[in-house]
């Protein structure tokens, strides 16, 4: 990933969870499905801010995902993406 000043900020990916469908959805209901949450670990520092970022992937057109750190400890801090 990289940051407005072009700087390179690693991420990596350690956990996705598709979203169930709800339980008291009635049979034949249209429900929306396909979304998921994704669980990334990044350094202890520097932290971002909860901000949408343009994220790339190979052979991709950058995809903007709204990236919050939730947790951290002494040598990372967590991040959570949540796709719907």
């Amino acid at each position: 990933m990289h940051l407005n000043d072009d700087t390179t900020f690693a991420l990596t990916l350690t956990k996705v969870i598709a979203s169930a469908v709800p339980e008291d959805a009635e049979e034949g209901a249209l429900v929306q499905a396909g979304g998921f949450s994704m669980t990334l670990r990044g350094p202890h520092s520097p932290v971002l801010p909860n901000v949408t970022y343009p994220v790339t992937f190979p052979g991709m057109e950058p995809v903007h995902l709204f990236i919050n750190p939730h947790f951290q400890d002494a040598d990372k801090t967590l991040y959570n993406i949540v796709v719907n």
